[in-house]
């Protein structure tokens, strides 16, 4: 990997995640039912080795896995993706929140705005795409809190407990961001 980035919020930091920066920790909550149930990975065991060479193929330069950690703490809470296409300057991020007891306090928001930011002012890029299961209403309100707006609609796309639903799209482009931003107040120090 040719650098290592990383970002600063007020209560959350993000940085580039390594191989050596995967632990038991981080490989149970790939493995917890509650975390995993709108993830993919939940389709297969996750081991120390399996999620190391996943890791490894990150490059910092086409795609981006950031930790999620606590400030205070320096605890890492969770991950945050980012796959660049650069012909099209589009890119589809993801996220997870591996501690539940980050769920719901603006760890997802503030990596997730950090990550924009870098995407829209360092990268260039021109468009922010994600999905997520139409039952997932942590992350729709997430969506939604972070002036994401909605594209698409895949009905019964994916499995979810013995029953097929749907997906749900939504993009962000670099105006509305800071649109947003600026209506709700967000400065960022990069």
């Amino acid at each position: 990997m040719s650098n290592k980035i990383e970002l600063r919020g007020e209560d959350f930091y993000i940085k580039t995640l390594l191989a050596e920066d995967v632990t038991e920790k981080y490989v149970g909550w790939l493995n917890d039912p509650e975390v995993n149930q709108f993830l993919e990975v939940r389709f297969s065991k996750s081991t120390i080795e399996s999620v190391k060479e996943w890791v490894s193929q990150f490059d910092n330069e086409n795609k981006y896995l950031f930790g999620i950690y606590t400030i205070l703490e320096d605890n890492h809470i969770g991950n945050i993706t980012l796959y660049v296409n650069k012909d099209h300057q589009t890119a589809v991020k993801g996220y997870l929140i591996g501690e539940k007891q980050y769920w719901g306090k603006g760890a997802a928001e503030e990596a997730n705005s950090l990550l924009i930011q870098y995407a829209f002012k360092v990268l260039k890029l021109r468009k922010i795409n994600g999905s997520c299961y139409i039952n997932n209403i942590g992350a729709i309100w997430n969506y939604k809190r972070l002036g994401y707006k909605k594209e698409g609609h895949e009905k019964k796309q994916v499995l979810f407990k013995d029953c097929f639903i749907d997906v749900v799209d939504y993009a962000i482009f670099p105006e509305d961001w800071y649109a947003h931003c600026k209506k709700r107040g967000k400065k960022f120090n990069f």
